[in-house]
């Protein structure tokens, strides 16, 4: 069967990826009130390092989060970007379309589809 192969099975986990970029956000201000930040940021530190941070928040001038399973500490004034993870509607839809014609295109050629 089609669906038991690997990369048809890995099919919609690579479309959503495709669909997925990252956009600026702001920096909270120290002592502000406290927003909602996003489930995941991308910290972009002084010194070009980036990482990944789960669940973020902000405690007086430090956004703390969970980095690959360690707690991570970066001080407000260090943090040269930070970035959130958003989907494109239209990179999704593009991308859907393209994978079922390269679905059907392979039907038709392997014989899949024999009337």
């Amino acid at each position: 069967m089609l669906l038991n192969r690997p990369v048809l099975r890995s099919a919609p986990i690579l479309l959503l990826v495709a669909c997925a970029h990252w956009e600026p956000y702001s920096i909270p201000g120290a002592g502000g009130p406290l927003a909602r930040l996003p489930s995941t940021l991308r910290v972009t530190a002084a010194e070009s390092t980036s990482s990944q941070v789960v669940d973020p928040y902000v405690s007086a001038d430090t956004l703390y989060g969970t980095s690959r399973g360690d707690t991570v500490a970066h001080a407000l004034g260090t943090i040269r970007a930070l970035e959130r993870q958003r989907l494109d509607p239209g990179r999704t839809i593009a991308a859907v379309a393209g994978g079922l014609a390269v679905w059907v295109t392979l039907a038709f050629l392997g014989g899949g589809l024999d009337y």
